[in-house]
């Protein structure tokens, strides 16, 4: 269970990062290639390439500037695992501003698989608010 709260933790860290100096492609080694995101309007990305998650998550940092949101908190995590090296982690993000002010709350889901080269997303699902 450590291990996914402790590769949450690890994710939002370089999330921050990002929002800070740019640079997404330091992201791509959360995803499993292929992956799949699933947006809040229930709309299906299938992810086969490190170019194609790389402008998945500038996408999103793009968002994130036009919010000029720079810290990331994670309000909430629950994991649930389903079997043998893998799990589901729930957690509630919120982005704020330089001021402290909210900038983006969402809920996230993050179905994750052990593979030989660690804990992978395999499926990122959002939906809207906490």
């Amino acid at each position: 269970m450590t291990q996914y709260k402790d590769f949450l933790e690890d994710y939002r860290r370089t999330w921050e990062q990002v929002m800070n100096a740019g640079g997404v492609a330091s992201l791509t080694r959360f995803f499993h290639i292929p992956c799949f995101a699933v947006g809040a309007d229930g709309a299906v990305t299938f992810l086969k390439s490190d170019t194609e998650i790389h402008s998945f998550n500038q996408t999103r940092l793009d968002l994130f500037q036009r919010d000029k949101a720079n810290r990331a908190f994670s309000r909430g995590c629950d994991v649930l695992t389903l079997g043998t090296g893998s799990a589901l982690i729930v957690a509630n993000w919120e982005l704020q501003r330089p001021d402290g002010t909210v900038a983006r709350v969402w809920r996230h889901f993050y179905n994750m698989a052990q593979t030989p080269v660690g804990l992978k997303i395999l499926v990122s699902t959002f939906s809207p608010g906490s």
